[in-house]
């Protein structure tokens, strides 16, 4: 579970600087926002979604803004 933690957070660094760097000439936001709790299931051994209660609705996200490199 925390393998596939640092890979996410590995991926979409590359996405994001892929992102800024491709789209620089526009006005963009990027956002990252998970819509559930990650958990981990001990007989399947990998990541499961979560369940639809309370503690798994508390999320954190994350977003950046940035202005064209245009004058």
């Amino acid at each position: 579970a925390f393998q596939a933690l640092f890979n996410h957070v590995r991926d979409f660094t590359e996405l994001g600087e892929s992102f800024n760097s491709n789209w620089s000439n526009y006005d963009r936001c990027i956002i990252f926002a998970p819509d559930h709790g990650a958990h981990y299931d001990v007989v399947k051994k990998k990541g499961t979604h979560g369940e639809n209660i309370e503690e798994d609705m508390d999320l954190l996200h994350f977003f950046g803004i940035y202005g064209s490199n245009n004058i």
